[in-house]
C-alpha cells in the first residue's frame, strides 16, 4: 500500500520507465530476504517505476542499472547491496549487508560515507524519505537542497557533483557544483577513491 504521507512530502513524480520487479526478486533475493517488509519496497518500485520526485531531489532507480557500478567504490566492493533510489547529488539509498551489518543505508558518493537509515521500509516511506529531519541530519540535505535550488532540476541519468571532486582536493562549496551524467560521475569518483 502506497502511503499518503510519502506523496504529501514528495508529490507526484515524473515517471521515466517501468521496473521489472520479478527480475529484482531473482537477482537480489538475498538482499531482499533481510527485510521482513521487502514487499513494501517492491510495491513502491513496481507502482512508480523509474521516477523523479521534486525535480530530482529523490528518484527511484532501476537497481540493475547501478549495482555493478557502485561496487567499483572501495567501501562497497565486496558488499552485498541493492541500490533502489538516488538523490540530486547522485547519492544512493541501498539495502543489503554492509560490513556484516544488514541495513537500509544512505551512501554518499562524494565522501564514500554511508549511514544506516533503518531496518524497515514502512517507516522509511512514511517518515524518512524526503523528511526534513532525515534530509538534514542523516542524508546530505544541507548541501543537496541549496544545490538543487541553485542548479535546477536533475534528470534520472544526471546528478550534481563537485568540480573538482572532493576526493581530488575540491571544496565542499555550493559554488563548485556542476550538473553531469550520473554514470560517468560514478566511474570518475570510484576510480579516484580506488
Amino acid at each position: 500500500m502506497i502511503h499518503q504521507s510519502f506523496i504529501n512530502v514528495l508529490g507526484q513524480p515524473k515517471t521515466i520507465g517501468e521496473i521489472e520487479v520479478t527480475l529484482l526478486k531473482e537477482k537480489f533475493e538475498k538482499q531482499l530476504s533481510y527485510f521482513k517488509d521487502n514487499d513494501v519496497l517492491l510495491e513502491y518500485l513496481e507502482h512508480y517505476g523509474e521516477a523523479v520526485f521534486k525535480g530530482g531531489f529523490f528518484s527511484f532507480i532501476n537497481p540493475l542499472d547501478y549495482d555493478i557500478q557502485l561496487k567499483q567504490f572501495p567501501k562497497l566492493k565486496n558488499q552485498s547491496i541493492m541500490p533502489f533510489a538516488k538523490t540530486a547529488m547522485g547519492n544512493f539509498y541501498l539495502i543489503g549487508e554492509v560490513d556484516d551489518e544488514v541495513c537500509l543505508a544512505f551512501y554518499n558518493i562524494h565522501t564514500e560515507e554511508y549511514k544506516y537509515v533503518d531496518y524497515e521500509f514502512t517507516l522509511f516511506f512514511t517518515t524518512l524519505a524526503g523528511g526534513k529531519y532525515h534530509r538534514e541530519t542523516e542524508a546530505y540535505g544541507l548541501i543537496e537542497i541549496p544545490a538543487l535550488e541553485k542548479y535546477g532540476p536533475v534528470e534520472i541519468d544526471e546528478c550534481l557533483t563537485f568540480v573538482p571532486a572532493l576526493v581530488l582536493g575540491g571544496d565542499e562549496d555550493i559554488r563548485n557544483i556542476q550538473k553531469v551524467k550520473l554514470k560517468e560521475n560514478l566511474e570518475i569518483l570510484s576510480q579516484a577513491f580506488s
